[in-house]
């Protein structure tokens, strides 16, 4: 009787056990469709067109060879998305620096975003102010995904300084210009696309014999060059070219 009872213990053990792995199982086609539905929502209508003739033309190569994969593939040393994002717009930096008291100019060559350093910074200082802080980091994650070239430049008024920490207005305008330049490289943007660049009062853009003028003057300019850096080429093996040997017959004597 009490075997009979064991035996049973242990199959009902062993099938109360299973639920786990079904429960499992379904969590996880849960995360994939809701991760799917969530990059399909904050994608451009165009690339979510893309997305969705790639997996029509996978459903199509079924049962024969497959043509195309919308997999990434790699290029060297770098992972190519297949979706590839379309180039930096005016309104669309425009967009980027709202919340920011900063402004954005179009060149033929560049986008030119002026920072005005009075509610970025503190009062002779390099530190960003928070609510700043936070406003460039969201440009940042903006310029991480292009590969733009960027000069960072800042400029002050003509008001000597004259501190431990900025001895003149050099120091200064390069430390926030470096300080913007240290915030976009922590979140991605890489550091090989930057340029940082202190100017002081060598390039107002306003007289400073009034404080509008002055306030002006105090900025950090961001330019981004509108053509991108193209990928780099995949690395070839070297080969090693054959060599001919020849062998040169010896005389003999006779």
């Amino acid at each position: 009787m009490s075997s009979h009872d064991d035996d049973d213990d242990e199959g009902g053990g062993a099938h109360g056990g299973s639920w786990k792995i079904a429960l499992a199982d379904l969590m996880t086609v849960l995360m994939v469709f809701f991760l799917v539905m969530w990059m399909s929502a904050i994608m451009d209508p165009a690339d979510r067109q893309s997305l969705a003739d790639s997996f029509k033309s996978f459903e199509g190569n079924k049962g024969g060879a497959a043509q195309s994969s919308p997999m990434p593939e790699v290029k060297g040393d770098v992972l190519l998305n297949p979706l590839e994002l379309k180039p930096l717009t005016k309104p669309e930096i425009e967009n980027m620096i709202q919340g920011l008291d900063a402004s954005v100019e179009e060149t033929p060559e560049f986008f030119i975003v002026t920072l005005r350093s009075d509610k970025a910074f503190e009062s002779g200082r390099a530190s960003l102010q928070e609510n700043a802080k936070a406003k460039l980091e969201t440009v940042a994650e903006k310029f991480a995904g292009h590969r733009n070239r960027l000069t960072i430049t800042g400029h002050t008024d003509n008001i000597p300084i004259r501190n431990v920490s900025f001895p003149s207005n050099w120091e200064l305008s390069s430390a926030r210009a470096s300080s913007v330049a240290r915030l976009f490289e922590d979140f991605g943007v890489d550091k090989q696309f930057m340029t940082v660049a202190g100017r002081a009062d060598a390039e107002g853009i306003s007289a400073n014999d009034t404080n509008i003028g002055r306030a002006q003057n105090r900025r950090v300019v961001i330019s981004v060059e509108k053509k991108e850096v193209p990928l780099p080429e995949p690395i070839k093996p070297a080969t090693k070219a054959a060599t001919k040997t020849t062998v040169k017959p010896e005389k003999i004597n006779q």
